[in-house]
């Protein structure tokens, strides 16, 4: 037999498809419009060729690094439990191949597009070199930084595909597992300068991949010992998951059942409390059936309260070394928490959509007294139930935090700058929950216009954060950072309301063509 079957199948076919082209083509063209941007910067304020080398330089590198820790949530955290709920996956192993057989196969399907872009990136960082203000040890330190962690991204993704079979667990452990060693370096950085007794902690970074990439610019040994625990690291997963791929092909129902009733009050409450949704909402109650709100929201108010416990009790006591850390902790909890609600808005939104058009539910509303205006309307109630809930716990503990983050500035004195930060908590507060709700119109959207949960969810992302972030970092908008509040309001505003009335005109002209199918072609009489 062929050694690794599904690798060679999986290059033949990549060979003749043309994403493999077009990938390479629009990532040298993103990274073509960023050094452009910074390139008339340059010349139009005359900056010193140098010292824009070097700022094109770090602007490519950390725009890469971060398209390179989200590779593993896109391309590889849904690829073998796809593979479980179809049911294809036990099918294989009934055949010669071995786990690592179809792992191996797995990672190169969906992660060879991953590799084209970050090469063909490479040249275009190449530049800041011709410009100046940067080594070629730092260029190739750089290059093997980004590679490294995108070996380890990928393989993160498919050891939670591994252990999973809903997608969404897949792509939640995908993001837990990446955000630990992403906040395992500036977590312990911090706590190390306030608390120096923990400072033997800090040999913990190598296994950070920010660690790695930051390390490429300071000169020792530091970069290589990071390149190799991160390296032994990702090499690790991947051969975890060959080993677990052939006993955890089938997901068992009592499994299923205990991950569900874990944290929350028991199952009759759940239960009940679905029932009262079904009563006032039945679309809200078929597109969050499956999720236990008791779990979602003690795993939320759990940390928080735990943080604040701790800040209360060290201003208390005077016990600044205490108190530091949990601040620094709390406000790193507060960040991840949000990025995983939008994370999560933009996948039940997508998702659930992509379900309902997939199933035909969406011809099975020409028979309910429900058009598209209600339609809209009462699944922004089912992503309210979803959503709304866990905003205000993380509103409640940002200001709580802030106003720790204020007493420990000011020792304890009350001004009227404490209203100000009061203010400004709650208006950025209410600016992400109405950036919350344009995500969830657009992956409405996406979801509605593709039927596929991950392509939806994908686009989303892509159009909802990736892109107005690319555009805020040019070097011309960058410098208007004062009205970033403004644009992201008048963004998430103009979302919503194209969204809106993309997927009114769409869903009527979906429905226009399910009551009217075309008419069969004539029969000729000769």
């Amino acid at each position: 037999m062929t050694f690794l079957p599904i690798v060679d199948r999986e290059l033949r076919v990549a060979a003749r498809r043309p994403t493999t082209y077009w990938t390479r083509i629009t990532a040298t063209g993103v990274a073509g419009i960023i050094a452009g941007s910074f390139l008339f910067f340059q010349a139009f304020f005359t900056t010193p060729t140098t010292g824009i080398g070097k700022i094109l330089f770090v602007a490519l590198a950390w725009v890469c690094l971060a398209a390179v820790l989200v590779a593993g949530l896109f391309f590889t955290s849904d690829c073998l439990s796809e593979e479980k709920r179809e049911g294809t996956l036990g099918l294989l192993f009934l055949t010669d191949l071995r786990g690592y057989d179809v792992v191996f196969g797995k990672l190169l399907a969906t992660s060879l597009h991953s590799f084209l872009a970050l090469l063909a990136v490479f040249p275009i960082l190449a530049i800041s070199l011709l410009l100046g203000g940067v080594t070629g040890a730092e260029f190739w330190k750089t290059n093997l930084a980004l590679l490294s962690t995108l070996l380890f991204s990928l393989m993160t993704g498919l050891l939670a595909s591994a252990l999973s079979q809903a997608a969404s667990q897949a792509i939640g452990r995908t993001l837990l597992i990446l955000g630990l060693f992403c906040i395992l370096d500036p977590a312990l950085d911090a706590i190390a300068s306030v608390s120096p007794r923990l400072h033997p902690l800090t040999w913990l970074r190598l296994a950070s991949p920010l660690f790695l990439f930051k390390a490429t610019h300071v000169p020792g040994g530091a970069f290589w010992a990071a390149l190799l625990v991160n390296q032994c690291l990702a090499w690790s997963l991947l051969a975890l998951a060959c080993l677990i791929v052939p006993h955890y092909w089938q997901q068992k129902a009592s499994r299923v059942f205990r991950a569900k009733t874990f944290f929350g009050s028991g199952a009759v409450k759940g239960q009940a409390a679905r029932t009262t949704i079904l009563d006032k909402n039945p679309l809200a109650w078929l597109m969050l059936r499956d999720i236990h709100f008791p779990a979602i929201w003690l795993r939320m108010t759990l940390p928080a309260a735990i943080i604040l416990g701790c800040i209360i009790f060290a201003a208390w006591k005077d016990w600044r070394w205490l108190k530091e850390p949990a601040l620094i902790i709390g406000w790193g909890w507060l960040g991840v928490e949000l990025l995983l609600l939008w994370f999560r808005a933009a996948w039940q939104s997508a998702s659930s959509m992509a379900e309902l058009r997939s199933s035909g539910f969406v011809e099975l509303l020409l028979v309910a007294p429900l058009d598209n205006v209600n339609f809209v309307r009462v699944r922004d109630q089912a992503m309210f139930y979803s959503i709304g809930t866990p905003w205000l716990i993380l509103t409640v503990a940002a200001v709580g935090f802030a106003v720790a983050s204020f007493d420990l500035q000011l020792g304890g004195n009350i001004s009227s700058t404490l209203i100000a930060v009061f203010g400004s908590v709650l208006f950025a507060s209410l600016l992400w929950g109405f950036e919350l709700m344009a995500t969830t119109r657009l992956g409405m959207l996406f979801g509605f216009r593709t039927g596929k949960p991950m392509n939806a969810w994908w686009r989303t992302i892509l159009w909802g954060m990736l892109i107005p972030l690319v555009i805020c970092l040019l070097p011309p908008i960058v410098c208007l950072w004062p009205l970033f509040p403004i644009f992201f309001l008048f963004k998430a505003a103009y979302t919503i309301s194209v969204a809106t009335l993309k997927f009114r005109e769409e869903f009527r002209q979906v429905t226009t063509r399910s009551t009217n199918p075309a008419a069969p072609p004539a029969v000729s009489n000769s």
